[in-house]
């Protein structure tokens, strides 16, 4: 089935804006973007009030980490997409003790992890600039 696609229009959503590549030009066709974007912002909102990872505590991580986890939450949804099990051990890469490692669920909740880290990492980069 062939789409037609376009660059989603800043002005229209300011968020997909910052994701660089093509959505589909007919908006029903992407309509639940918003719940998956629910999805990692209620696992950042998780992140702070459960686990105490406030803005001030990922304000340390400058060189990369938050983006690095990510990336590895990213490999594990990879892998169980493609029907193999996440990494029981933190893959090569993970910033931070083997303790807080913890791929859970499927892919789609590790994509989820992935894209909160990623998410936090963007607001760090906003908070650095400001």
């Amino acid at each position: 089935m062939s789409q037609d696609w376009e660059l989603v229009d800043p002005d229209v959503n300011p968020l997909l804006s910052v994701v660089p590549c093509k959505w589909p030009a007919h908006p029903d066709r992407y309509d639940n973007i918003d719940d998956a974007l629910k999805l990692i912002r209620g696992e950042r909102v998780r992140q702070v009030s459960k686990e105490g990872f406030t803005p001030d505590h990922d304000d340390q991580y400058a060189d990369g980490e938050l983006m690095a986890a990510s990336i590895c939450y990213l490999l594990a949804a990879v892998l169980q997409n493609a029907g193999l099990q996440a990494h029981r051990q933190p893959p090569t890469g993970w910033p931070w003790a083997s303790e807080w490692w913890r791929p859970a669920g499927g892919a789609r909740r590790n994509l989820v992890k992935a894209g909160a880290l990623l998410l936090s990492e963007l607001e760090r980069m906003d908070r650095t600039e400001a």
